[in-house]
């Protein structure tokens, strides 16, 4: 397909949202890496639970006091928010007695 096409012209991505698009994959690359610490099929994982959250809070925080992430701090902040919630639920957790 000739891409310099004018139909396709249009979806052609500046260099702005290529940089954008940088920075969304690596804040959500943090993310994948929890998740992915999360899929073990042989052996459980509840044990890493309020570690996989901490170190996630710790690089969004980290995120959200960078420069280059300014047009995603809303969203990061949101994140940020979505985890405490959870994280804060552990406390009512019976599993939270016994991880420690």
């Amino acid at each position: 397909v000739n891409k310099g096409q004018p139909k396709y012209e249009k979806y052609k991505l500046s260099k702005e949202e290529w940089k954008l698009l940088t920075l969304i994959h690596e804040v959500l690359a943090e993310a994948a890496k929890v998740q992915e610490m999360f899929s073990a099929e042989y052996y459980p994982t509840i044990w890493q639970i309020l570690p996989s959250y901490e170190y996630l809070l710790a690089q969004w925080h980290e995120f959200s006091a960078d420069p280059r992430m300014i047009t995603l701090w809303p969203a990061i902040e949101a994140g940020i928010e979505s985890l405490k919630k959870y994280y804060n639920k552990t406390d009512n957790s019976p599993a939270h007695v016994v991880l420690m």
